[in-house]
């Protein structure tokens, strides 16, 4: 049920959880309520190839709804699929319109050529984390002349 921006519904415990002697009959059914928040974030990393090297900025686009503010997290994918977060909570400004503008990565990180980069902009309403946007880029190469 919505109403008044509040999510209401009822939950029920399995019947194997709700058996046991160790919990309370009054939390078998319980109802539950969830404020609604109507935020929104919409980010583009605007160079989809980095160079190789330091990388100490990023030009972005970035659109957002009622968020307090956004933050910045850098991971690279391994071979094996896992990830390494390499950058992590690198604050961003919000900016007034949906002009590009500078990230500052402070002492950024080494991209390496053909390394693939996962730069995910969360959004914060109240210090909570609220919402994402994720922008894949790659590390390119560079071609030399001979």
């Amino acid at each position: 049920e919505l109403s008044d921006g509040q999510v209401k519904f009822t939950a029920t415990l399995l019947s194997a959880v709700s058996a046991s002697s160790r919990v309370p009959a009054e939390i078998i059914t319980t109802p539950i309520e969830y404020s609604c928040v109507d935020v929104a974030i919409d980010a583009e990393v605007s160079n989809k190839v980095l160079p190789p090297g330091n990388v100490s900025s990023a030009k972005v686009t970035l659109k957002h709804k009622k968020l307090d503010e956004v933050k910045l997290t850098v991971n690279q994918k391994n071979i094996d699929g896992t990830y390494t977060e390499i950058l992590q909570d690198v604050q961003v400004n919000l900016p007034a319109d949906d002009s590009e503008f500078t990230v500052d990565l402070s002492n950024g990180f080494n991209a390496e050529s053909g390394k693939t980069y996962i730069f995910s902009f969360t959004g914060y309403v109240g210090g909570i984390p609220v919402c994402r946007d994720n922008c894949c880029v790659v590390g390119g190469y560079v071609l030399n002349n001979n």
